[in-house]
């Protein structure tokens, strides 16, 4: 499952993606339909694994 929202056709502002079992898997902001800022990739008890900066 995905959450975020869509302008013009573009992901933007904050999105998350889940996985099956209901555990979110990333999260991180668009803008533009441009990843930017921090970008958080979860563990499978969803604890942070990896937090990434995009431009």
């Amino acid at each position: 499952m995905v959450q975020g929202k869509v302008e013009d056709g573009q992901p933007v502002g904050y999105w998350e993606w889940y996985r099956l079992d209901g555990t979110i898997k990333r999260s991180g902001h668009f803008n533009a339909g441009e990843a930017v800022g921090e970008w958080i990739t979860y563990d499978q008890k969803g604890g942070v694994y990896k937090v990434t900066h995009r431009g």
